[in-house]
This record gives structure tokens, sequence and C-alpha cells, in this order.
């Protein structure tokens, strides 16, 4: 993690996860507006948020061997087929995305989660806004027309395809 005090930007480059029973994930984030008082006592995050803006988001989750034994085994042990299992975990995740569910971005979330989990290749997840978007613009957009936030962050989700 790398904070540069002159822009008051907040950058985590290329956090990584391994594990080796075959799933890698990389993180990459970054925040502006992130001023000094913030790295200095974290309770004055609710006075930053006037300044504060996100940045980018980017996540990859590949070689995800693991997801597939994950997949049988629980198909094994709640007695389900794997298709079944599959189903579920979309199912689950549309269910936690709340207003997004039903939306044109969730769809795309879905058919590509389910592309990874029939064959668990990569998964990308990509936020890039054109410019970064202050969090209370987020947070207003979010609560009055949530299903604009993916667009205004230039959200996009893919499955099995080259990723940089």
């Amino acid at each position: 993690m790398k904070w540069d005090e002159a822009s008051e930007s907040l950058t985590l480059e290329n956090a990584d996860v391994s594990l080796d029973k075959g799933l890698k994930i990389t993180l990459k984030a970054g925040l502006t507006g992130f001023p000094r008082s913030v790295i200095e006592d974290p309770q004055n995050i609710m006075q930053a948020m006037a300044t504060l803006a996100f940045k980018n988001l980017n996540f990859l989750a590949e070689d995800a061997v693991l997801v597939s034994g994950l997949i049988q085994y629980f198909a094994k042990e709640q007695n389900k087929t794997p298709e079944e299992i599959r189903a579920s975990i979309v199912q689950m995740v549309e269910l936690q995305t709340g207003p997004l569910s039903g939306t044109p971005f969730m769809e795309k979330v879905k058919t590509a989660l389910r592309a990874f989990l029939e064959n668990p290749g990569k998964l990308a997840v990509d936020a890039n806004p054109k410019a970064p978007v202050p969090f209370i613009e987020m947070l207003a957009i979010g609560s009055m027309a949530p299903e604009q936030v993916p667009d205004m962050l230039g959200a996009k989700v893919s499955a099995n395809e080259n990723v940089n």
C-alpha cells in the first residue's frame, strides 16, 4: 500500500494471495482525496468523506482449481449435483447485491460467474471510471438509483478471458 501526500492518493498495487491447492487472487485499488489526518487518525475518515474519491478497483481470481474441488465437495456433502451447487452460488451472489439484482450489470455478473464456476480459469472485476468519483456522489446515486453505480464506476466483469 502506498500513500502519496502531495496528491493525497492511496494506492494498493498487486496485493496477491495464492493458495497451494490452486487459487490466486490479485487486487489493485486506488483512492484520492485521502488526507494526512486520516493516516494519523483513522477515526477522521468521516471528515474526509467530502474529499474522498474512488479511483479504481481491479480484482482477478485465477488458476482456481480449488473452486472445482469445493463445488464437488459441497455437492457430495449436500447430496446435490455440481450444477445445483453452481446455481446456488450464483443465486446467493445475486441476493447479496440487493438493489443491483435484476439490472443489466447483475446479468453480466451472473453470466461471468456461471462461466467461471463451470470452468474456473479467470474471473475479473474491474472498475475504472474516466475520472475519480467522489464518495459523496456514489452514496447519493447509490441510494436513489443504485443501478447507475456500475456505469458511473466503469465497472466490468468477465470470465476466462485474457486479462493483463
